[in-house]
């Protein structure tokens, strides 16, 4: 099982990928969170043939949630 995990952020979202065990994660790159940040994600899903996808859940620094 391949994974895709989201960093989701206010200006950026962090992109990883999954090993093809999915037990690895590696870093894919930035991108800017605009309106074609949604098709980007799309293309890499596609394009890594993932298998589920992962959204963090952002927190403050104290551990509160974030307002994102």
């Amino acid at each position: 099982m391949k994974y895709i995990g989201i960093d989701y952020g206010g200006k950026r979202i962090g992109i990883a990928v999954s090993d093809a065990d999915g037990k690895i994660a590696f870093p894919r790159g930035v991108i800017e969170n605009d309106p074609h940040a949604l098709s980007s994600i799309v293309r890499t899903v596609a394009a890594e043939k993932i298998d589920h996808i992962v959204i963090g859940d952002t927190r403050t620094v104290s551990g509160a949630a974030n307002s994102i």
